[in-house]
């Protein structure tokens, strides 16, 4: 913006309420926010093919019985990668673009903590006791792109 404009910083934030992230504190953490997306995306799919081509691994007791059935595993998987295709294209477009990121960011927390909390409910707490070191691996894996995610808004925030 030329040194000549009458238009003040806040009124400049106001007339562009879709950049919610400073272009300066953007640059700053872009690159760190970038390597942890790139974390996160990974975990997932890692997950996924230890879901898909190892699935002795993902949420089975000790005395080798399967939490879930092969078809509810599967169904629930269809529907998050879609979810979670869906998210990562939301979540990269508002990245790249500095377009309600901060939001984004509030959002893909609140979605990821209800998709954990739901699944602790329902599947894990019952189990706890009984569950293999590899399902409790497996469950340790969601919650390190949680705290990613939770490090990418903390970062943007400040």
């Amino acid at each position: 913006m030329s040194r000549q404009s009458s238009v003040s910083e806040e009124e400049l934030k106001a007339l562009m309420p879709h950049q919610e992230v400073a272009q300066h504190d953007f640059q700053r953490v872009r690159e760190k926010i970038l390597k942890r997306c790139c974390v996160i995306v990974f975990l997932w799919f890692l997950r996924i093919y230890i879901i898909v081509f190892h699935p002795e691994y993902h949420l089975t007791s000790v005395v080798e019985n399967r939490l879930l059935d092969d078809n509810a595993v599967m169904t629930l998987l269809y529907i998050r990668v879609g979810l979670l295709t869906l998210g990562i294209v939301i979540y990269s477009y508002s990245f790249l673009t500095n377009r309600y990121f901060r939001s984004v960011n509030v959002a893909a927390l609140i979605i990821l903590c209800c998709l954990l909390w739901a699944d602790v409910e329902v599947y894990i707490l019952s189990n706890i006791q009984t569950l293999t070191l590899p399902s409790v691996g497996m469950i340790f894996m969601r919650f390190i792109p949680l705290g990613l995610l939770l490090m990418n808004y903390l970062d943007v925030r400040r």
